[in-house]
């Protein structure tokens, strides 16, 4: 299992572990078995990943252990008002929006990196919040 969730297989991840594939292995499907990793079947044989809603709520748990429920009300007020700027500035509803205007003719190079990096920073807001 990496940190970006790909699906790895048992003897990868023994190997990573320093542990024999059959103790890897019996631990992956306990894990699987209570819901903390999925399952999914690949040309590798059967390869884990940690299961998107237990990392979810993990993140969450975290979040609300850290900070109090005033900074995330202003993180989240923060992100917003960026996400209202952007698109007021550039007259555009999303990032899909946005992304289609770089091939527009009358921007400079400087307009069309500027935007990348709006689409990017806007991208990684949302995912964020």
């Amino acid at each position: 299992m990496s940190k970006h969730g790909t699906p790895r297989n048992a003897g990868w991840i023994a190997e990573e572990a320093a542990v024999s594939s059959d103790t890897a292995a019996k631990y992956l499907d306990r894990m699987a078995d209570r819901g903390e990793l999925e399952r999914i079947e690949t040309a590798d044989g059967t390869c884990y990943k940690p299961d998107s809603v237990t990392h979810f709520l993990r993140e969450v748990r975290s979040l609300a252990e850290e900070r109090s429920a005033d900074e995330l009300t202003d993180e989240l007020r923060a992100i917003g008002d960026e996400i209202d700027s952007w698109k007021s500035t550039s007259d555009v509803e999303s990032p899909e929006e946005l992304r289609r205007s770089i091939g527009r003719e009358d921007l400079s190079s400087d307009e069309r990196r500027e935007r990348i990096e709006v689409i990017e920073e806007w991208e990684y807001n949302v995912q964020t919040r």
